[in-house]
């Protein structure tokens, strides 16, 4: 697998990580967007693997759904 398919496919595990955490926290994409300050298309986008968020996101995104970073990121592959 080429790099750039490893970060695709890490994108889309993460997006899907993410999607299941706000489903199970009860919010919807809307919803979610208000407590980190986006709109619900950046969190469709960031759900769909269209688009990365940076590290201050994941973090206000992680407090938001009351999870740790590990449990948005642990679907990921481990580095060979």
């Amino acid at each position: 697998m080429s790099t750039k398919e490893k970060k695709v496919d890490e994108r889309i595990a993460f997006g899907n990580s993410l999607s299941k955490k706000r489903r199970e926290s009860g919010l919807s994409q809307e919803e979610l967007g208000q407590k980190i300050g986006k709109s619900s298309n950046a969190v469709s986008r960031y759900e769909n693997a269209e688009n990365t968020m940076d590290v201050h996101t994941f973090v206000k995104t992680a407090n938001a759904l009351h999870a740790s970073p590990y449990e948005l990121l642990r679907d990921l592959e481990k580095p060979e």
